[in-house]
């Protein structure tokens, strides 16, 4: 894992560890030094034939399967959760392989129609077809926490509780590190299991991801507009730091608004080539104040989709429980309270008519309104950042698809920022088992505008493709 600075003076190049964060994968989990997250593909969802009712229906099933992740009887208060929204090239081999197996039952598979499929075959890979997909990580927690529920006496006996405690007394003395312990691996896959049951059902449907994909899914940012890369070897549920090295090679030049990377692909009997590709990411810097769903503005995370843009879109978020939400609210307002005070006692009473502080006035607005809804719905509430990443095969290229996504937005009242000299930290923040690295423009928001974002809506129409997995 190499990150190489540009320089005008190729020879006086230097070469730095880039920061990865994860350190190790088993099943769908990915640790690294502190943490563990478990990661599930979500069940993309058709979205634009639907009414206006069926529309809110899917909205509100989504909410309540968002809302059942964290505990609504106050026992936690926060989760970190890890979204990311990408597209993959469709599988144009298994569509012809599907098509002409299904004409087989009824003797259609006739050298017309092989050569039909064949010919439908090269527009769909010439063309780039690709789908949808979103990943939801969940955090697990932290390494070496103390896991209360082994404590129990009356679960696994006085003996096995003392032992339990003895062992994290240990493991305080302790730093996390790469090797992942068995009861490490324990107690997160139990975590694990809880939080798979929540998401598997309802309108999320989530499957468990693989360990390989999530492999891919960390190369993917290091192949800017190329083809989804291949793995080195094959490998099954673990995966521990060499082999992350080893897959995760690159070379980065971190320019100011964007990062130029090139990877050395297999071009068959034309051997090995460097290819080279770009990639900026934005941030989403502002929202309209209300959002009229289903009827105003499409939801903000589907839009590029409809667009015909292939991007991914990714957010690093908490959900906060009712109770903390409360809290945060009830201390606002003391420091609310506080600046009027002072306000009012370092200014004259004229000049408080003449120049009302709008900003503080539009705050004390904004919390009260936030504090009845907060009082009205249990459900938790959403704070995070989120990112949109455009790749392009040239500078010139990734320009001109970054000046037309930003203006697009804005017609919805929704500002894009592209920030510059933290490009590289924001691919490292996009990857599994990372962390939030950038916090300028974090939202907070309530748990609906996530559910009606459109993380998982598609205009998927048509047979499910078996893509080597008949259903």
């Amino acid at each position: 894992m190499e990150f190489a600075v540009s320089k005008k003076d190729e020879a006086k190049r230097t070469k730095k560890k880039l920061d990865i964060s994860a350190k190790a994968i088993i099943d769908n989990i990915v640790f690294s030094e502190k943490d563990a997250m478990a990661y599930y593909k979500v069940g993309n969802v058709t979205y634009d034939f639907l009414s206006t009712s069926m529309k809110e229906g899917l909205a509100q099933r989504i909410l309540v399967g968002l809302g059942s992740l964290i505990d609504k009887n106050g026992k936690q208060d926060t989760l970190d959760c890890h979204l990311i929204i990408t597209t993959v090239p469709l599988n144009v081999v298994a569509w012809k392989d599907q098509m002409i197996e299904r004409a087989k039952k009824w003797g259609g598979d006739t050298p017309h129609f092989l050569r039909y499929v064949q010919q439908q075959a090269e527009y769909l890979y010439v063309n780039e077809f690709s789908t949808k997909t979103t990943i939801i990580g969940v955090s697990l927690g932290r390494r070496g926490a103390l896991d209360t529920k082994a404590l129990n006496p009356f679960d696994i006996g006085v003996k096995e509780s003392i032992n339990t405690l003895k062992k994290w007394g240990n493991k305080l003395l302790m730093v996390p590190g790469e090797e992942i312990t068995s009861d490490d691996e324990r107690i997160f896959k139990n975590r694990e299991a809880g939080f798979f049951d929540v998401l598997s059902m309802g309108a999320l449907k989530a499957q468990r991801l693989s360990t390989e994909d999530l492999i891919i899914l960390m190369k993917r940012p290091f192949h800017p507009a190329m083809p989804i890369p291949r793995l080195e070897t094959s490998y099954d549920s673990r995966v521990g730091a060499g082999e992350l090295v080893r897959e995760l090679y690159h070379i980065i030049e971190n320019k100011y608004r964007f990062c130029k990377i090139t990877q050395e692909l297999d071009f068959g009997e034309e051997g090995l080539k460097p290819v080279t590709g770009y990639r900026a990411t934005l941030s989403f810097s502002k929202f309209p104040k209300y959002i009229d769903y289903p009827h105003g503005s499409p939801p903000f995370l589907y839009l590029p989709l409809q667009l015909g843009v292939d991007c991914t879109i990714y957010s690093r978020f908490k959900l906060l429980s009712n109770a903390k939400m409360k809290k945060d609210i009830e201390r606002k307002k003391k420091d609310s309270a506080d600046q009027i005070d002072n306000a009012a006692n370092t200014q004259t009473a004229t000049s408080q008519l003449v120049n009302p502080d709008m900003e503080m006035i539009n705050n004390i607005e904004d919390l009260s309104e936030i504090a009845e809804l907060v009082h009205s719905d249990r459900m938790p509430w959403v704070q995070g950042n989120y990112r949109i990443v455009i790749e392009a095969s040239t500078e010139e290229r990734l320009r001109k698809i970054i000046s037309f996504i930003r203006q697009e937005y804005e017609n919805y009242e929704i500002v894009l920022n592209w920030t510059a000299g933290d490009q590289k930290d924001l691919l490292l923040e996009q990857m599994p088992g990372d962390k939030t690295r950038m916090t300028s423009f974090t939202q907070t928001t309530n748990l609906e505008m996530l559910a009606t974002s459109g993380m998982n809506f598609s205009s998927e129409v048509g047979d499910v493709i078996w893509d080597g997995k008949k259903e």
